[in-house]
C-alpha cells in the first residue's frame, strides 16, 4: 500500500512540476466548489430550520 500511495505522490508531484499554472487553477475551482457546497447545505438547513418553526407557529 505504501508503495501504491508513493508512485500516487510523484505523479501529483510530477505533474505539479510540469504545469503549476494549470494544478493551480484546478486546485482553485475545486476549493470553491467545495466552499459552495459547504455553504450551500449550512444555508439550505437553516432554511429549512426556519420554515420547520414558522410552519409549526401556523405563520404559513
Amino acid at each position: 500500500m505504501k508503495k501504491y500511495l508513493a508512485v500516487q505522490e510523484t505523479y501529483i508531484f510530477e505533474a505539479v512540476d510540469r504545469h503549476p499554472f494549470f494544478t493551480m487553477i484546478f486546485g482553485q475551482i475545486a476549493v470553491a466548489l467545495l466552499l459552495i457546497i459547504s455553504v450551500g447545505g449550512i444555508a439550505l438547513a437553516g432554511g429549512t430550520l426556519i420554515w420547520l418553526v414558522y410552519r409549526a407557529l401556523g405563520i404559513m
